[in-house]
C-alpha cells in the first residue's frame, strides 16, 4: 500500500491557525492522537456517533440538531433530506411536518439560513453561528 498523507488545518478560538501533515503509514492511534490535538486545541468539538449514549439519549429536537452540526454542517439541505438521515442513524420514523418546525426554529434562532421558497426551502448551517470547523485532507 503507498504511503497516505493527511493534512489537518484549523484556527483555535484565540485566532491562531494551525496545520498538521503526516505522511506514511497512518494507524488510527496516528490519526487519534492528532483529532486529540485538534480538540486539546480548541479546534473542534469531537463528533458525536450514533453508538455514543449521549446521542441515543437527547430528544427529537436535539437529535435533529446534532445530525445538522455532525453530518449537514457542510453543505446545504433539504427537510428530506434531513429526514432521511435521521430516519438512517435512529432507526425510527420521524414526520416530514416535525422536520419541517425544528428547522424553522432552528432558522429563526439564527442556527441556519434558509433560501428559496415553501416548496422546497433549502438550509445551510450559519457559519456565525457555531466556529469555524477542522479542514482535514486526505492527499493519495
Amino acid at each position: 500500500m503507498p504511503p497516505k498523507k493527511v493534512k489537518i488545518e484549523f484556527i483555535d478560538g484565540d485566532g491562531n491557525r494551525h496545520t498538521l501533515a503526516v505522511e506514511g503509514r497512518i494507524s488510527r492511534e496516528t490519526m487519534s492522537r492528532l483529532l486529540d490535538y485538534v480538540e486539546l486545541m480548541g479546534g473542534s468539538q469531537p463528533p458525536l456517533k450514533p453508538t455514543t449514549p449521549l446521542f441515543h439519549s437527547k430528544n427529537k429536537f436535539e437529535r435533529i440538531k446534532q445530525i445538522i452540526l455532525h453530518e449537514l454542517a457542510d453543505r446545504s439541505f433539504t427537510s428530506h433530506d434531513l429526514r432521511k438521515i435521521y430516519e438512517e442513524v435512529y432507526g425510527e420514523e420521524i414526520g416530514l411536518s416535525t422536520v419541517s418546525t425544528y428547522l424553522l426554529r432552528l432558522s429563526e434562532g439564527g442556527l441556519l439560513n434558509r433560501s428559496g421558497s415553501p416548496s422546497e426551502w433549502r438550509y445551510l448551517l450559519n457559519s456565525s453561528a457555531v466556529g469555524p470547523r477542522p479542514r482535514i485532507d486526505l492527499i493519495d
